[in-house]
């Protein structure tokens, strides 16, 4: 069983054979917020020292960040145009804080 579609597949194996791409990506993050209101011992923005974090994983500080609409906007209409991709995720922090997750979903 395959996670990509039949179409994803002959794309990756034509892009292998000649040596570019054929497409955009399949499976694309993106992370609306870069906060959370849990302090969950698994996540790596809790349970890692923050001298680690600055040092080999910027992206686990912890700030109050938020992406705005029109970044997001812009990101999606990028994906459109690269074209191809079958799964978006939004991670990361947690979303469920962003007020326009409800808009985020209905763009997909």
């Amino acid at each position: 069983m395959n996670i990509f579609s039949q179409k994803a597949m002959d794309d990756l194996r034509e892009g292998i054979k000649t040596g570019k791409a054929v497409r955009g990506p399949f499976d694309v993050q993106i992370m609306p917020l870069g906060y959370c209101n849990l302090k969950c011992g698994f996540c790596p923005t809790h349970a890692v020292p923050e001298s680690l974090k600055l040092q080999h994983a910027p992206r686990f500080v912890e700030g109050k960040n938020k992406m705005e609409w029109g970044l997001f906007e812009k990101i999606v209409d990028g994906l459109d145009e690269l074209g191809g991709v079958e799964r978006v995720h939004l991670t990361g922090g947690e979303p469920l804080l962003h007020p326009d997750l409800p808009k985020m979903v209905e763009t997909f």
